[in-house]
């Protein structure tokens, strides 16, 4: 193989592998909305105090840091006929059953409300 055609190829290589990474975790996902604010929350907060509780969330924890990883554990246990929201408000329960809990801002939330506020703050910016 010529050293041009070499170096050409490994460029391209590159671009895809740089393009596929950036596509999957920056491009703005489409996903079930109902996954995204958190319906029990949002009775006793508002709009700025969840994106808060969601920045927050996401510095504790950074590996869900990105609107990819937030959405594929919202959604390992909701498919399109059962309702999300329902999904959801089980799950929260057995969040608090299991002791699956995190304190943010001194509230204790349900991991899955944490990461719907983190989800929320994503899609939502001030």
């Amino acid at each position: 193989m010529k050293r041009r055609n070499f170096i050409l190829l490994s460029a391209a290589g590159v671009a895809a592998v740089g393009a596929s990474y950036w596509y999957l975790n920056y491009y703005s996902q489409e996903h079930n909305s109902s996954i995204i604010e958190p319906e029990s929350l949002s009775y006793i907060w508002d709009r700025e105090t969840i994106i808060t509780m969601g920045a927050n969330y996401r510095k504790q924890i950074p590996m869900e840091d990105n609107e990819t990883s937030l959405v594929k554990l919202l959604s390992t246990d909701i498919n399109e006929d059962s309702g999300a929201i329902e999904a959801l408000k089980k799950e929260i329960k057995n969040d608090f059953e299991k002791g699956n809990t995190i304190m943010i801002g001194g509230w204790i939330l349900s991991v899955t409300e944490a990461r719907q506020c983190a989800l929320f703050s994503i899609i939502q910016p001030n």
